[in-house]
Order: C-alpha cells, then structure tokens, then sequence
C-alpha cells in the first residue's frame, strides 16, 4: 500500500457521501480525514476530523493539511427552491470550496457528477453540472476523477418522488438499458471512486457507462 493521505469529503451527509464516509473511514490509504458538514455527524474519532459549520465556506481550508478532496455535494432544485440557490450549490460552493483547498496544497480532487453533464446543454442541471466540470477542469489537479453516474439506487435520508419511481420503474428493466444510462447503486459508485483513489495512476479521467462499472468491481 502506498504512504497514506489526508483527505477531506464534502457532501458527507447524502446517499454516496455517506458510503464515501464509511469506506474512507475503512480504509488503510487514509490517516486523516476531514469532513465538513452543515450538522452533526456520528465519525470514527480516531481517524476522523467533523468540522461543523452553518455555511460550508465559512471553514477555514486554507490551513488543512490534505492532499486529496471528495466531493459529493448535491440537490434538486425542488429542495434548493430555486434556479439560482441550485446553482449557487451545486456550482459555485464546491467551485470555490475546490479552488481554496488546491491553493492550500491538494493534488487529487474526485467530484461526483452526473451523467449528460455539458456546460452547452440546453437544460438547466446538465449545464450546472457541465459548468462545474469544466472550472474544476481548469484548476489543473493533478489527479482527477469526474464520475457521471446515471440513475442511483438505494435509500436516501431525503424523499425524492421522481427518482424513487424511477428505480421502481427501471430495475426490472435493468438489463436492456445501455450501460451509459443504467442505474447504479450508491455502494457501487463509492466503490468505483475508492478503487480509483487506491490507483496510483495520475493525470484526468472522466468515468461513466460501462467504465463506471468495471471501477465499481
């Protein structure tokens, strides 16, 4: 196993970044790891770090000590409320979060994203998340990993009526739809993303489709 890494994860109390948070905590590649949340969070104490703060960009990132970042923020516009407060977190709060942590020294940045991300398209959510792609892109890690899940299956702590159909209506179905677009499961993708942090390869790569799930093994 290589030297061990301080990391951090933002977006630690939704579905993926809670898998994230139990495989970081698990694994052997980790010595410190810093979760910032808006609230209260159960950690393992011995290796964990919460930094509890009402606004994500109020923690002072500048004086950690990290070498990779983890983030799986994310909403809905139903639950942002609107267009604007969407894009305010789902771009520019972990745009900026990302921009700080680089100049303080992170090398790797792994981003959970989303399948049709394009900062072209013409609807709303695959242009924030295409807009977030390409100015994390710009900031020049060292090692980056982009993750475009599609569909995502399991139980999340917040109800969102047009995904659970979704998964009702899509899992039979699973086989035939093609790998670009299939449903995956929250442990699935936290474990694609621990299995490209554990490789030593550097540089940029974008995961998705059919990619995303040879990781995922």
């Amino acid at each position: 196993m290589a030297d061990s890494k301080n990391v951090i994860l933002l977006g630690a109390t939704g579905a993926v970044g809670s898998c994230l948070l139990k495989s970081l905590e698990a694994s052997d590649l980790v010595n410190t790891l810093y979760v910032v949340s808006r609230r209260e969070l159960a950690v393992n104490p011995d290796k964990t770090h919460l930094i509890v703060v009402e606004d994500l960009l109020d923690a002072d990132y500048e004086s950690l000590d990290v070498d990779a970042v983890f983030c799986a923020l994310g909403t809905t516009i139903k639950v942002a409320g609107s267009q604007e407060r969407f894009r305010e977190i789902d771009y520019k709060l972990p745009s900026d979060i990302a921009r700080k942590l680089k100049s303080a020294g992170a090398s790797e940045f792994y981003l959970v994203s989303s399948v049709g991300a394009d900062s072209d398209s013409p609807f709303f959510y695959n242009k924030v998340k295409g807009d977030l792609e390409k100015t994390i892109r710009k900031q020049r890690w060292q090692k980056l990993r982009i993750f475009r899940p599609s569909l995502l299956l399991g139980e999340r702590s917040e109800f969102r009526p047009a995904e659970k159909i979704g998964q009702i209506l899509m899992k039979p179905f699973a086989f035939l739809i093609p790998q670009s677009v299939r449903p995956i499961k929250f442990e699935q993708l936290a474990r694609a993303i621990m299995n490209e942090f554990e490789s030593p390869e550097q540089s940029e790569k974008t995961i998705q489709g059919r990619r995303l799930f040879s990781a995922s093994k």
